[in-house]
């Protein structure tokens, strides 16, 4: 086995076993630690398998991204440590793990290492979908879908409703990694258990994230070396047929899709109560950073005040910009932007399977912090694939990319046109 090999198999049971965790309601200090001490072991084994030499210019762009994320989060904790008990300190040493294990996973593996990663984790997210379907975990009060053994009276226990919508939403994105035939089989799952747990945030970023997938895949693709007047006939297919089905559901289905899917006009979650309560939510967490603009009110402080009062934090841009300040705030948009910046590069140039699945990732998990909070808290679904892929996009550059795999354009000019006629994708002339 390759060391790039192992080091995605590894990263992929890294974060299985975050989920397993959420999943099968496992204590989560405790194994919290084993996770990570997997993780700590899994990383000396990758490094002694690459001889213990990593690329000089990868090692210190490694420690740029970790060293201003360690600082923001060493700094904002500094600030705040009279707030701090050891409960929330070990969450803290949490979070500082998380990021640390899973980018360095992402260095060690390189894109080599990224299809194996994203097939391991894509497996474990299938079977956790698999045994949240088959217990059939459905809130009496509200009808909606958690996970196999939430506790209904607890409210920390096991997935809530909106975490069950965000495994069927991880597990469609992830499979963009493993394959267009993932994808199809993935898709219409994950919408199921989505609608199921009533969650329109994760329905919604499915619907954003295969079109994104359908735009980056015909349109984006190799454009770079596109011939000026010429434009994908498959891609306009495709369109057309989704702006079909489309038209035909919003005539037919429009009132299912608002009143019964989307729950527009529904008193408690419509349109009416403020996005579900979210807007005083997101009011109170302003005034959590008001207290400290710069530097935030400290990693999982502002939650935990919050949760103290049953209520919830969701919007994760917010909770970072309370917790960790405009620094963190700024961080966070920084890895956002860079990685959906260095994604869409790399399409045009090579329309390379693996950027599009980070693109899509990006946008779409970008999305949803806006109304969810997925970048902050160590048992966040998606948040270890959030780290890895930034690591990958911000650190693994381009010409890492380019020795992965052959690239579908060539980059000597006179070979292009005769690329391009071997490609799946017919063009004519404007």
């Amino acid at each position: 086995m390759t060391p790039c090999r192992f080091s995605g198999i590894a990263a992929g049971l890294f974060f299985n076993g975050f989920l397993a965790i959420s999943v099968l309601d496992l204590p989560k200090s405790a194994c919290y630690a084993v996770v990570t001490g997997f993780g700590l072991a899994v990383s000396f084994v990758g490094l002694s398998l690459l001889g213990w030499q990593i690329n000089r210019d990868i090692v210190q762009r490694w420690l740029t991204m970790f060293g201003l994320f360690s600082t923001i989060l060493g700094v904002s904790y500094a600030v705040n440590f009279d707030a701090y008990e050891f409960s929330l300190t070990f969450k803290v040493l949490g979070y500082f793990a998380m990021f640390a294990l899973s980018t360095g996973m992402a260095v060690l593996g390189g894109w080599r290492g990224f299809r194996t990663c994203m097939v391991t984790h894509w497996g474990g997210l299938w079977l956790a979908m698999i045994l949240t379907l088959v217990v059939n975990n459905v809130n009496p009060h509200n009808g909606r879908l958690h996970g196999p053994f939430k506790k209904h009276d607890v409210q920390t226990s096991g997935l809530h409703a909106n975490e069950v919508g965000m495994l069927g939403l991880t597990a469609v994105l992830v499979s963009i990694g493993v394959g267009p035939t993932a994808v199809v089989a993935t898709a219409l799952a994950g919408f199921y258990i989505a609608s199921l747990s009533g969650c329109r945030g994760a329905m919604i970023g499915i619907v954003l994230g295969l079109i994104t997938y359908l735009f980056a895949r015909e349109f984006i693709a190799g454009s770079r070396w596109r011939v000026r007047n010429t434009v994908p006939v498959r891609g306009l297919w495709l369109l057309a047929g989704l702006l079909v089905v489309c038209i035909l559901a919003g005539t037919t289905g429009a009132s299912a899709i608002v009143d019964r899917l989307l729950l527009l006009s529904d008193e408690r979650r419509g349109l009416s109560s403020g996005f579900t309560g979210r807007l005083d939510q997101w009011a109170g967490m302003l005034e959590h950073w008001q207290q400290n603009p710069v530097f935030g009110r400290g990693y999982s402080i502002v939650r935990d005040d919050v949760l103290s009062e049953a209520n919830n934090a969701d919007g994760g841009f917010l909770l970072a910009t309370a917790e960790l300040g405009i620094l963190g705030l700024l961080y966070f948009c920084g890895l956002f932007a860079g990685s959906i910046r260095n994604s869409l590069l790399e399409i045009a140039r090579s329309g390379d399977a693996k950027a599009v699945t980070c693109l899509v990732f990006m946008v779409v998990f970008g999305f949803t912090n806006l109304f969810e909070s997925r970048i902050m808290g160590t048992g966040s679904i998606g948040l270890g694939i959030f780290f890895y892929v930034s690591a990958l996009c911000l650190i693994v550059r381009d010409r890492d990319l380019q020795n992965a795999d052959p690239v579908p354009y060539s980059s000597i000019p006179g070979d292009r046109d005769k690329v391009q006629k071997n490609t799946c994708r017919t063009q004519v002339l404007l």
